[in-house]
């Protein structure tokens, strides 16, 4: 796997995941769902925001690092420079 695919990978799974998880957070849910139902949020929002901003926080760094390394070229290859001894 080279830089440049990993690279993408990370960054894609940022998108996907940052996008998931916001989804997951907001979207509406059936009572007997478990997983997804926050009812009343109310007093909670005091908890929920700062840790969707936390977690924001950690997917963009994952971005971040997946577009640099997408955005970098690859190093040059060097071959053995011959010292001039003057």
């Amino acid at each position: 796997m080279t830089d440049r695919s990993l690279g993408l990978l990370l960054l894609v799974s940022g998108l996907l995941g940052a996008a998931a998880y916001a989804y997951w957070l907001f979207a509406p849910a059936a009572e007997t769902d478990i997983l997804f139902y926050a009812p009343n949020l109310g007093m909670r929002w005091a908890i929920v925001l700062p840790v969707l901003v936390l977690v924001l926080a950690l997917f963009f760094l994952t971005i971040w690092i997946g577009w640099t390394m997408v955005a970098t070229p690859p190093p040059l290859t060097t071959s053995k420079s011959v010292r001039n001894e003057d």
